[in-house]
């Protein structure tokens, strides 16, 4: 399998965003804010980690 650390810089800066946005849009829908409160941190987290590996292997890389 080919490892393409652009790609997964890619990924995680979307999964950064769009897990809150798809909760903010969730919770304008429906009214409870809940839904955004609680996708804020997990989407965070996952996606900082996934930016800083991403990030580590395009050094490793050059």
């Amino acid at each position: 399998m080919k490892n393409n650390p652009k790609l997964t810089l890619i990924v995680s800066l979307l999964v950064v965003v769009g897990i809150p946005v798809c909760f903010f849009i969730v919770s304008l829908a429906t009214g409870n804010w809940n839904f955004f409160y609680f996708s804020l941190i997990p989407g965070w987290v996952l996606g900082i980690v996934s930016v800083v590996h991403s990030i580590q292997q395009l050094k490793k890389a050059k």
